[in-house]
């Protein structure tokens, strides 16, 4: 009978301790496994339609001597293959009389391919030797990888690509241009436009005082005015604290506490959703009379080191209370010339970004375009969240560069003729 059994793992057990809480699991499920499983899928019918599982492992005792000593039978062992895969992927195991194990992978060919299956059973074979040799060694040190492929994975992560030799207000100031920067609905700006604005806002923010490690926090709709005020906190020389306004107001006011902010960026359609407390001042970025009359060159960047804070950026609390992780300008600038190098991008390239700020997703489209000429197309919230649309826009804006996240281009997939040509 078929026998669920759940592994709980930890990279921080031992081999011995992973292999002592399986055979406990085994055990437990042998006890019970008179249930037919059929009547197991009638319990959860949720499993029936997302699948139970979808990994099967197979062990079988091979002796056919016995077989073989019946008197007047003539028996022979005849190879069979099936070509139909049951799961998404199953491992056979056969044990013979001399204790040999002989392993065969069935798999979905809509999922896997052979090199992937082949790669996979290299890799099994490195983990069941390593585990035999060394079984109290935690099982996220066993050896996985061949030493050649340790020795190409050392190789790409050391691949020539030289530190930042400017960090990133000074990346952004060499893409002034007339070429379109910033694309939002049916609106753009060129880079000359867009940095006039920022130019303009960053000088206000210094005045301010606005420097290094000095956090803004910024809570804005996806649009025009987000990218401008943002741009200024960093030519400003300042770390930015971006706030999704779709967020709970519980953890909006939590984080505008925890990040212990002064002043706030924002527009007028937002600010009546944030739990402000009275010490934070705060801007609205759709009501420019303060600072548009501010000069348009850039602001002289103070000094600025690796270890200054470039921005912050709440994790989302899922094992507890969001915690602020800062990212420093050394890292940033570094990760950003990283991108343009080995994408490569520049002036032909159009990129969209459609995850929010106040996450680390969008931050490669976003310094990835306006830094090395690329034309960004900010895709605002009711678009991203509708598959077709979506869909329709990267088909006939002809978007080349994407990043996103797996369950979301699934959606887009599903949809009509434009989704199927990404």
């Amino acid at each position: 009978n078929t026998l669920v059994l759940r592994a709980e793992l930890d990279a921080r057990l031992s081999f011995s301790e992973l292999l002592a809480a399986t055979r406990n699991a085994a055990l437990g499920a042998q006890a019970h496994q008179d249930l037919p499983f059929e009547q197991l899928l009638e319990a959860f019918p949720q499993a029936r339609e997302q699948g139970l599982f979808q990994v099967m492992f197979n062990h079988q005792q091979r002796d056919l001597s016995a077989l073989r000593r019946l008197p007047g039978l003539l028996a022979d062992e005849l190879p069979w293959h099936s070509r139909e895969a049951k799961f998404d992927l199953q491992l056979h195991s056969e044990e013979d009389r001399n204790g040999r194990l002989s392993l065969s992978f069935d798999y979905a060919d809509e999922l896997f391919d052979a090199a992937t299956i082949e790669r996979l059973a290299e890799h099994f074979i490195n983990l069941l030797q390593a585990a035999c040799k060394h079984p109290q060694q935690a099982i996220g040190d066993l050896k996985l990888l061949h030493d050649d492929e340790h020795t190409q994975q050392h190789q790409w992560s050391a691949a020539p690509c030289a530190a930042a030799q400017q960090w990133l207000p000074e990346q952004l100031n060499q893409q002034v241009s007339e070429r379109t920067a910033l694309v939002w609905q049916d609106a753009s700006l060129t880079f000359a436009q867009l940095h006039t604005q920022a130019n303009r806002l960053a000088h206000y923010l210094r005045d301010k005082g606005v420097g290094p490690d000095v956090c803004v926090a910024i809570a804005a709709e996806r649009s025009p005015q987000l990218l401008i005020g943002l741009l200024a906190i960093i030519k400003a020389g300042g770390a930015y604290v971006p706030l999704d306004p779709q967020y709970p107001a519980q953890r909006l006011s939590y984080m505008l506490e925890d990040s212990g902010v002064d002043l706030l960026l924002t527009e007028t359609s937002v600010q009546g959703r944030l739990p402000l407390a009275e010490s934070v001042m705060v801007l609205l970025l759709d009501r420019p009379d303060s600072w548009a009359t501010a000069t348009q060159q850039p602001p002289t960047l103070p000094q600025i080191e690796a270890g200054n804070l470039a921005y912050s950026i709440y994790t989302s609390g899922s094992t507890g209370a969001a915690k602020g992780v800062t990212i420093t300008h050394g890292a940033l600038a570094n990760y950003v010339k990283a991108i343009i190098q080995r994408l490569p991008l520049g002036a032909a390239r159009h990129m969209a970004v459609v995850s929010t700020i106040a996450a680390d997703l969008g931050h490669t489209t976003l310094f990835g375009a306006l830094c090395s000429g690329s034309c960004l197309h900010v895709i605002d919230l009711d678009t991203g969240l509708d598959a077709e649309a979506f869909a329709n826009y990267l088909h006939t804006r002809q978007i080349d560069v994407l990043k996103i996240v797996p369950s979301h281009l699934q959606a887009l997939m599903t949809g009509d003729d434009p989704a199927r040509s990404l």
